[in-house]
């Protein structure tokens, strides 16, 4: 009687009606495992609450790699109850699971696991136990002085856990490693969900009530209104109803309880009848390098189809299964919308487009100072043009490293440092890192590659079986193991770099045939400044504009290009011109400032030029005053590709 008193003065201070539901809060307790049980096995403590709370998601600290699915199911002893002693019992009951999303987020970190349907704690003590399948749960030995945490409105008093649920033998002191999310919750709660919620013509769905209330009596009505007219169709806890016409259909419950009268949830298009699941597939057309076949394979076959194949927003097709050719090589994302008489739905997918393949995800790898890649030696000539970290992990910034090897790398451990050709650093995650200049192989080079998710503190490798069978644009290799004991970030990619058994790092890598080269050297002035040096400033694609860098240091220096078709060498008084004199066009470049300048050199999209080659270019500069009048650069040589 007294309990109940005290529920209708809450209620008369807080007013009928709507539920008042708080901002979530969090209390954890620690992720310092130094203990582990069983996949499948139950960790338990109490939960006390000074007022009623909602529980609506977990964290858990489980031993398994990143990514890794996790089946989570939360158990309750009856109010008043606590776990100590009550382990093998045959009292618990489930109360909540996840709601499908939990993935493990490595060992010793807090791995979320959202509730499907939220668990009412009313005031007082509960036993509560935790079970994970598909990995083993980590905890800490308890000490007397980690077994209790609180934070004023609900207290966690740990703990044992069983190798079994509610099975012997029972382990103890042990303290969940773990947090609970929940919202102080006073008022009446409506709240359901739906199986299926998406499906064919006709679609039978169960409708399943799990509204709360803190009124003792509970709740006195529950109806459904299946249809959005307005009138309620069913009544009780549970109700099936089976849609015949396709559409999407939004679904209202209303409650009641005596306290607080009628409260009514509605979930907007809730269930999608007539659901088509987008997908497509693509292949290689063969018609050009980077040209794609698009297949549609969405079932059931849409009415429209809306495809956006670089990700821009723009509708760039509305075939059914289109033919599309990429402007370069590179990791694009393609976005599908399909119209159906249940609406648009959309899908995207990553379209890799000339990159080299990579075996498999395996699984993660996270350690802050280890840093995994591949190496290989190259079989043919070819240029890498983008780069990027696969990111399982679901974190924030990648980390890329590629290196131009003298030879094989040693077994560990390594002693010789490498520099990195190319770096980038703190790149946010899941975009294509395009790299900024000419990053050319010739063929017997050795390449190296390393990739990490994370920061200067934080690395997590994408894993892959090594030694891995592959090509590069058709010419067979093998990709080895590379490490690097340090961080990429904090070590800027200077590192001895090793190789060994064991899984390589995945990056995934967009390569070209197109390189570009320099020989032979320049000749100075006379002024005093150094010779002029060249370099290209890109890969020679078809259909870009080639890029090459000029660094002088003349001043009122103009210049001109001698463009031609082979390498030479006549000797002037200038110095040696690189180029060949019977096929050189000369290029007006104009002013040259101190310092480094580019200039660049339309390169036609026809396909009969791939491979074409050699192209090659040297800069003359008038230098005004100095004693040689002219300088010449060194030169680039270039074979087009696509």
């Amino acid at each position: 009687m007294i309990r109940r008193l005290l529920y209708l003065a809450a209620a008369a201070v807080l007013g009928s009606g709507a539920p008042l539901v708080c901002q979530q809060q969090r209390l954890a307790t620690l992720f310092a495992s130094d203990n582990v049980g069983a996949d499948g096995g139950a960790v338990y403590f109490d939960l006390s609450a000074g007022q009623p709370v909602l529980l609506q998601e977990l964290e858990v600290n489980v031993d398994a790699p990143i990514g890794t699915p996790l089946q989570v199911t939360v158990h309750a002893l009856p109010s008043g109850t606590g776990y100590a002693g009550n382990e093998p019992s045959g009292a618990w009951t489930t109360v909540a699971v996840d709601d499908g999303t939990a993935r493990s987020f490595g060992v010793d970190r807090p791995s979320r696991v959202p509730l499907l349907a939220q668990h009412l704690l009313l005031a007082g003590t509960q036993g509560i136990a935790v079970v994970v399948r598909g990995a083993a749960q980590r905890y800490t030995n308890g000490t007397g002085v980690n077994q209790s945490y609180s934070d004023g409105v609900i207290t966690l008093t740990l703990g044992s856990a069983s190798p079994a649920p509610f099975q012997s033998p029972v382990f103890a002191p042990r303290v969940w490693n773990g947090s609970v999310g929940y919202t102080p919750f006073t008022g009446l709660h409506p709240d359901f969900h739906a199986t299926p919620t998406a499906g064919p013509a006709p679609l039978a769905v169960t409708l399943v009530d799990s509204s709360f209330t803190i009124d003792p009596a509970g709740l006195t009505s529950i109806e459904w209104d299946v249809d959005g007219d307005g009138t309620f169709d069913y009544s009780g806890a549970t109700a099936q109803h089976t849609f015949a016409n396709a559409g999407r259909h939004s679904i209202t419950l209303k409650v009641v309880d005596s306290i607080h009268g009628a409260v009514t949830l509605t979930r907007t298009e809730y269930v999608v009848v007539g659901a088509v699941a987008p997908r497509f597939t693509w292949q290689p057309a063969g018609t050009s390098p980077t040209a794609i076949q698009f297949l549609d394979g969405t079932v059931p076959t849409p009415t429209a189809w809306a495809w956006d194949f670089d990700a821009d927003g723009n509708v760039d097709s509305t075939q059914q299964n289109p033919l599309f050719a990429y402007q370069r090589p590179g990791m694009w994302r393609c976005r599908l919308s399909v119209t159906s008489p249940a609406g648009s739905f959309v899908v995207e997918d990553d379209v890799p487009v000339q990159t080299l393949p990579l075996p498999s995800f395996t699984t993660s790898y996270s350690f802050p100072t280890n840093v995994r890649g591949f190496w290989f030696r190259a079989p043919r000539s070819f240029s890498i043009v983008a780069a990027r970290v696969p990111n399982e992990a679901g974190l924030t910034l990648q980390n890329a490293a590629i290196y131009r090897l003298a030879s094989a790398p040693p077994f560990a451990p390594a002693t010789l440092v490498s520099q990195p050709s190319f770096l980038a650093l703190g790149v946010p995650a899941g975009v294509e890192i395009p790299v900024p200049f000419a990053l050319s192989f010739a063929a017997g080079d050795y390449v190296g590659v390393l990739g990490a998710m994370g920061d200067a503190t934080t690395t997590v490798n994408s894993y892959g079986t090594a030694p891995f069978a592959t090509t590069l644009l058709g010419a067979p290799l093998v990709l080895g193991r590379l490490s690097a004991d340090v961080n990429l970030v904090a070590s800027n990619g200077i590192a001895p770099l090793a190789t060994g058994t064991g899984p390589l790092g995945r990056v995934e890598l967009a390569v070209t045939p197109a390189i570009a080269s320099t020989y032979g050297a320049g000749t100075a002035s006379g002024s005093g400044a150094p010779a002029p040096s060249l370099a290209p400033g890109s890969a020679p694609m078809l259909g870009t504009n080639g890029v090459l860098r000029i660094t002088q240091s003349d001043g009122n220096a103009f210049g001109a290009m001698l463009g031609a078709f082979a390498r030479g060498l006549l000797p002037t008084p200038f110095g040696d011109v690189l180029v060949d004199p019977v096929t050189l066009f000369p290029l007006d470049i104009g002013p040259l400032p101190i310092g480094t300048s580019t200039t660049s050199v339309p390169i036609p999209n026809v396909l009969s030029l791939q491979g074409a080659g050699p192209v090659v270019w040297q800069a003359v500069i008038v230098a005004p005053g100095s004693p040689n009048l002219l300088s010449l650069s060194n030169a680039v040589e270039w074979y087009l590709g696509l």
